[in-house]
């Protein structure tokens, strides 16, 4: 969409900030890094590109990979989405954190669910699933894979209590799993696997998935 400019607002030694102008919830903001110094012939140099969404994030994880777990075909991962009483919530975009590397944890696509809560654990999807490819790879191992969810707005715009997003394993894929990071151990307690009948909570995990 549109470019902007934010310059350095201050620099103390080697830290550099700057401020991102304010934008609206639901926007996908993608930025990079330019620094040019004052030589008569000046020099350029240009890191990134970074990418952040704005708006509340709901997140049950300390963003430390520890390990990570592998989903084999049948089952399935989700992570309880705690919307206090009374609040509206809209919405916009799921993040799941996948992993892969060269050894062979590669990954399949997988179908993207928004539940229902049903007494505790997953229960009706809110929004017809869909498939994913993930977003992990070799350069970037651990990386967020974006899920947009705004083409869903009439299902999940002013969504009451508590939900779940995550994911069933359920094509028949080249390699027949994917892998999610995790830690280890977790705090929250909102992680919840699928063994193909039923729901329990992933004991002592966390999922990366926001």
């Amino acid at each position: 969409g549109e470019e902007i400019s934010a310059p350095f607002t201050s620099v103390d030694g080697n830290e550099y900030t700057f401020v991102i102008p304010a934008q609206e919830a639901d926007a996908e903001i993608d930025y990079a890094i330019e620094a040019i110094d004052a030589a008569a012939t000046a020099n350029t140099a240009l890191k990134g590109v970074y990418s952040y969404i704005a708006g509340t994030h709901f997140i049950y994880d300390n963003g430390v990979v520890d390990f990570y777990t592998v989903i084999n075909e049948g089952t399935g991962v989700a992570e309880k989405i705690i919307n206090p009483p009374g609040n509206q919530l809209n919405l916009a975009y799921a993040l799941i954190r996948n992993y892969t590397d060269q050894s062979g944890q590669d990954n399949d696509d997988f179908e993207f669910h928004v539940w229902a809560d049903n007494n505790g654990v997953p229960g009706e999807d809110i929004i017809d699933p869909f498939v994913v490819t993930p977003e992990a790879s070799y350069e970037n191992t651990s990386a967020m894979t974006r899920i947009d969810l705004r083409p869903y707005a009439d299902e999940l715009n002013n969504i009451q209590g508590n939900f779940y997003i995550g994911f069933l394993v359920n094509q028949q894929g080249e390699f027949g799993k994917v892998h999610c990071t995790l830690t280890d151990p977790g705090n929250f307690s909102n992680s919840y696997s699928w063994n193909g009948a039923e729901w329990a909570m992933l004991e002592g995990k966390d999922l990366h998935f926001r």
